[in-house]
């Protein structure tokens, strides 16, 4: 008699090449597979298109090289569990408050200097219990933008790959539910999740039922220092490792570029070179304050749009024009 499946009904996301729900011994289920990702995918440009637009003052705009999608079937069970247990806590009826069901968003996270493969490798993945106290006392740290977890001057988040001029960043699902909301510089250095400053009432108009916020928002916070600024960020803490699940490992590199004369130009191993078609200064303004990742163009005539993230621009009559 053969064994079953450990979990027959867990479904993970489309773009995995694993399956999960056929797996029936727990040495399988626990391994991680890091599976490369096509760069002009789809899946890459959901990657790029989560606010991961950003410049460095002195290192130029970011460029995706690598992207692996981590595959872990009993992390992800954990994680998928716990966003059922949020999606039922925080359903609506009642004149409840916090009625925001799981709300899971996609958030940023470097590892400073630790390998993020050894992390995610490692039996509890991102683990609130080995984090350093910050804004909000010891939890997971997670930002909407990339460029906070990139960080800025001494302040670094991001893990920079030995021997290489390339940084790493991870792209985690997170279960936000129903969170402990600061705003401005607000912060709250000494917080505890066991606490009452931690609790709410989910029933303000009636019976008195006091229950935890799933987790904190903050800010815009810059790196290190409470308040908006250059490399700010709406902020996100959990307090438990279950509310995420670090699905894809980015590796990228800085471009560099610079207005010459009436020409914008980047820099690569042969030196500077002017771009095949030359995007506006208001093109270039605009991508550095992540309006967007595509713009529309008209130049000598022909009609374009534009992609600084991959440095890519394509004719729209049917001829491409590719400049890496």
């Amino acid at each position: 008699m053969s064994a079953r499946p450990l979990y027959p009904t867990l479904v993970v996301p489309d773009t995995w090449t694993r399956e999960c729900h056929s797996i029936k011994d727990y040495r399988t289920l626990n391994d991680t597979e890091v599976v490369n990702v096509d760069l002009q995918s789809p899946e890459a440009d959901m990657v790029r298109n989560q606010h991961f637009a950003f410049q460095e003052p002195q290192d130029g705009l970011p460029r995706i090289i690598h992207l692996q999608r981590i595959q872990q079937c009993a992390r992800y069970n954990k994680y998928k569990q716990k966003k059922t247990d949020l999606e039922h806590k925080n359903r609506p009826g009642g004149g409840a408050v916090g009625i925001l069901g799981a709300n899971e968003k996609w958030l940023w996270h470097g590892t400073g200097t630790r390998d993020p493969l050894t992390i995610v490798k490692s039996p509890c993945g991102l683990d609130h219990r080995w984090s350093g106290a910050g804004f909000y006392g010891k939890g997971v740290y997670l930002a909407e933008k990339a460029r906070y977890s990139n960080g800025v001057g001494r302040t670094r988040y991001r893990y920079k790959v030995p021997r290489t001029n390339h940084y790493q960043l991870l792209l985690v699902r997170t279960l936000v539910g129903t969170p402990k909301v600061y705003t401005g510089n607000a912060v709250d250095r000494g917080l505890k999740p066991e606490t009452p400053a931690f609790r709410y009432n989910k029933y303000p108009g009636g019976d008195r039922l006091m229950v935890e916020y799933d987790s904190v928002q903050g800010g815009p916070h810059c790196p290190a220092v409470s308040g908006s600024g250059g490399a700010d960020s709406l902020v996100y803490v959990v307090y438990n490792h279950d509310q995420v699940y670090p699905e894809y490992l980015v590796t990228y590199e800085f471009v560099q570029q610079r207005q010459a004369g009436n020409k914008v130009e980047y820099k690569d191993d042969t030196g500077w070179n002017a771009y095949a078609h030359q995007p506006t200064q208001t093109v270039i303004t605009n991508y550095q304050h992540g309006v967007t990742t595509d713009f529309p163009l008209v130049m000598n005539g022909s009609h374009y749009t534009l992609n600084l993230q991959n440095m890519k621009q394509k004719r729209l009559d049917g001829f491409n024009t590719f400049r890496d």
